[in-house]
């Protein structure tokens, strides 16, 4: 379920549509007419595709507003034996160009008895459906395991981008994805006014200094002079 709400004073006409993932996604309705005030559920009916982690937006527009929600669909095998999990710290999903992305791996081995080599996709991509990163990796698992992993982000915009990854065993497969955003490096006010000050500050003590020598220097010249 999906609820608009029209905060505005007019009434609106509010068209729906998904990006990306269109052809996994139905609608119960495409337009909502909203009266001021009113709330409206839309209904949202996600067919699960192939194996893997699909990324996209659901768009609502109305006249030249467009407001996109972010939406992840992680498919996984019936009967699983495997699970994976993929974590972002809370304090890492919003990043400044150049930074690395840490996450935690989780791996965890559903009611087995003997370890098996699991192969494990990870990849980055945006909520465009376009792919950025990916890397794959084998390991020997048995009961749990978990370890930390970061990604290299340099090459990345300001936008939002999910990490992700498939693990692959016989029979079956996993997956897990979380969300994370890079940000435009920007300077608050209340930096460019720290800057400044000390800025501000280092010249006064240049000039502090200077006067200082100077004023020795006369003061040895006078003694000298008498």
């Amino acid at each position: 379920e999906i609820i608009i709400e029209n905060t505005g004073s007019e009434t609106i006409v509010v068209s729906i549509s998904a990006t990306t993932i269109n052809e996994h996604v139905v609608f119960d309705t495409n337009r909502v007419v909203l009266q001021k005030g009113e709330k409206k559920t839309v209904i949202m009916t996600i067919n699960a595709p192939d194996s893997g982690v699909y990324a996209g937006k659901i768009r609502f527009k109305s006249g030249s507003v467009t407001k996109d929600v972010l939406v992840l669909i992680n498919v996984i095998s019936d009967g699983v034996l495997f699970d994976v999990a993929i974590n972002v710290p809370d304090i890492y999903k919003r990043l400044y160009p150049g930074e690395n992305l840490p996450t935690l791996i989780e791996l965890t081995e559903v009611g087995g008895e003997e370890g098996l080599d699991v192969t494990l996709n990870y990849f980055i991509k945006d909520f465009d459906g376009n792919v950025l990163y990916t890397e794959s990796e084998t390991l020997y698992v048995f009961g749990a395991k978990s370890f930390n992993k970061q990604f290299p982000t340099s090459d990345f915009e300001a936008n939002d981008y999910v990490v992700g990854v498939e693990l692959l065993y016989p029979g079956g497969f996993a997956t897990s994805s979380a969300h994370f955003r890079i940000q435009k490096f920007q300077i608050s006010w209340l930096t460019i006014l720290a800057i400044t000050l000390a800025f501000i500050s280092g010249i006064l003590v240049v000039l502090a200094i200077i006067f200082y020598r100077k004023h020795n220097k006369d003061t040895k010249g006078k003694k000298n002079g008498k």
